[in-house]
């Protein structure tokens, strides 16, 4: 929630410089960084980044929420194996891993990057290569 009434509130977003400071595990060069602001260089270019957290249910009655329920039951019966990579340090969707290794029936055992926050492939993107190669292999 913290993150929706940030982004209502705002008119604009730096998010090079979010990114620096979402990432822990390492530091982002500004020429990574900056690779996440360039597709929006200026508030024009930004609406989809401020309305998106709207978008997410945050109670059985959001719009949406009927979507991802419907989603939800599909996703329910593939019969896919999945591998799940999460963080133990995201605070935006930490607390649904339990919730969404519910819903795949042949989910690989848990594999919890230790240290990450949201950005994974930033923080840790070797190390889920290799539990992807590895993954991979085994299939």
């Amino acid at each position: 929630m913290g993150w929706r009434n940030f982004s209502q509130r705002a008119r604009e977003l730096d998010l090079a410089r979010m990114m620096k400071g979402a990432v822990r595990r390492r530091t982002l060069t500004d020429a990574e960084a900056a690779a996440y602001g360039a597709p929006f260089p200026s508030a024009g270019y930004q609406t989809g980044a401020l309305v998106f957290p709207r978008l997410v249910p945050v109670r059985p009655d959001h719009p949406g929420a009927y979507d991802n329920r419907v989603a939800i039951e599909k996703l329910k019966t593939l019969k896919l194996p999945v591998l799940l990579p999460w963080s133990d340090s995201d605070p935006i969707t930490g607390p649904w891993e339990a919730y969404l290794r519910k819903l795949f029936p042949n989910v690989a055992p848990p594999l919890s990057i230790k240290g990450a926050g949201h950005f994974l492939q930033e923080d840790a993107g070797e190390e889920i290569a290799g539990h992807i190669r590895r993954w991979m292999a085994e299939r």
